[in-house]
């Protein structure tokens, strides 16, 4: 409020601000943020996605975070200058948020964030074969969320088939009926935190934002390169099974 008196007046004497001139409100910036790690998929395979973002909400549903990504083979910077909205406000609340991937070959790669060029962070993020994972030097001051991820390789496909009419085993038979010539079962994979789904340890897996009851199926397939079949194949599956819901990934972000 001190913020907006003060431009006004300032305005007012310099005779010169107009609506035209400043079409972006912004807000003030005293706010903690959250820092998780991510992953973003791609046809070249999947890399960390680095999201920051208010850990409260803010007023302005079309809320955002102003900020800068600089990411080399020397490292990443992220630099937060100030939570804005463009035009008016929307009305209603959200968390605001900026993300990044992290484009890089394996490595221990130098991370720094900067909050509005005030306080700064820095730490490494490493990205393996098999994972990602991000160490800050310092925490106080940020709220990290989720900082280390298992890599989704290439060739995944996971997700879910559920009807109310059918158990799990009868989903099973009818989902793997005609995928043999074009995927198997994937249940290899370390357990831990794959971002899109989770794996335990002598425990079914996971698929987040995805039903847990009697009637859902969850699963992992490595299929054998044949995107078109497989697209082609669950096309036919709902078709057939008006009744049932399939929610199919793979790890280059296609949804079939």
């Amino acid at each position: 409020m001190i913020r907006s008196l003060f431009l006004l007046l300032l305005c007012g004497l310099l005779a010169g601000c107009s609506k035209e001139n400043t079409p972006i409100e912004f807000i003030n910036l005293n706010q903690d943020f959250t820092l998780t790690l991510n992953q973003y998929l791609s046809d070249e395979g999947s890399y960390p996605l680095i999201r920051v973002q208010t850990t409260n909400m803010v007023n302005c549903s079309n809320s955002t975070i102003r900020s800068e990504h600089h990411i080399d083979i020397n490292g990443i910077n992220m630099t937060i200058f100030e939570i804005l909205t463009e035009g008016d406000c929307a009305g209603g609340t959200t968390y605001a948020s900026t993300e990044q991937e992290v484009v890089l070959p394996d490595g221990q790669f130098p991370f720094t964030i900067s909050i509005s060029e005030i306080t700064e962070f820095i730490g490494q993020l490493i990205i393996s074969e098999d994972s990602y994972q991000l160490v800050l030097d310092d925490q106080e001051g940020i709220n990290v969320n989720r900082k280390s991820l298992q890599r989704i390789p290439s060739q995944l496909i996971w997700g879910y088939i559920r009807s109310s009419d059918l158990d799990v085993s009868e989903l099973y038979q009818l989902m793997i009926a005609g995928l043999s010539d074009l995927a198997v079962e994937k249940n290899d994979l370390i357990a831990g935190d794959y971002d899109f789904f989770n794996i335990y340890e002598n425990e079914p897996i996971a698929v987040n934002n995805a039903p847990h009851d009697d009637f859902t199926y969850h699963f992992i397939l490595e299929h054998h390169d044949d995107i078109s079949g497989i697209s082609d194949y669950f096309k036919h599956l709902r078709n057939n099974n008006p009744n049932i819901d399939i929610q199919v990934q793979e790890s280059s972000g296609i949804q079939f």
